[in-house]
């Protein structure tokens, strides 16, 4: 009953090869899913994000991206 066959090795060789094999094909459909959110997400342009330099405004001391009149758009000094 408990004993080792031919039938029943080939079978359990067969049950290790489709686990084996299963767990391969998920992890292949989980690789071209993030490869996809990847690719929208560039496309998106929702990459990383872009980093600004702020500087302090002298009369106001708020912090604010450089405008390219350097002045500031809370009181108009310049940056």
């Amino acid at each position: 009953m408990f004993g080792f066959s031919i039938q029943k090795l080939l079978i359990l060789a067969a049950i290790i090869g489709a686990v084996w094999w299963g767990f391969k094909w998920i992890a292949r459909l989980d690789q071209l899913r993030k490869a996809q959110d990847r690719s929208k997400a560039d496309k998106v342009g929702g990459g990383t994000p872009r980093v600004e330099e702020m500087v302090e405004c002298p009369g106001c001391k708020t912090y604010q991206v450089p405008k390219p009149d350097k002045s500031c758009s809370n009181c108009g000094r310049l940056l």
